[in-house]
């Protein structure tokens, strides 16, 4: 979140989690979880906007806490298109 740049400590905190937060999409697409063409980056910040969202949608009410994994999951490995 830009709002945080500035801060060291949510900086370090993030430069530590980003490479496992990789290593476990990887994995996923490793698996046939998550597709293989879909480029690095692109599977990070996807994944770090659903976490957002979802986290927003919790403090607003409008997603039930314990929904939110799910629903992110879901959602990274689905999309929103039709079925």
């Amino acid at each position: 979140n830009p709002i945080f740049d500035h801060v060291e400590d949510i900086n370090g905190r993030w430069a530590k989690v980003e490479p496992q937060c990789l290593t476990i999409l990887r994995r996923a697409q490793d698996q046939g979880d998550l597709r293989a063409d879909v480029p690095e980056y692109w599977l990070l910040q996807t994944f770090y906007s659903l976490v957002y969202v979802a986290a927003e949608s919790v403090q607003s009410g409008h997603l039930a806490r314990r929904d939110a994994p799910a629903r992110v999951v879901d959602t990274l490995r689905h999309g929103l298109g039709a079925r």
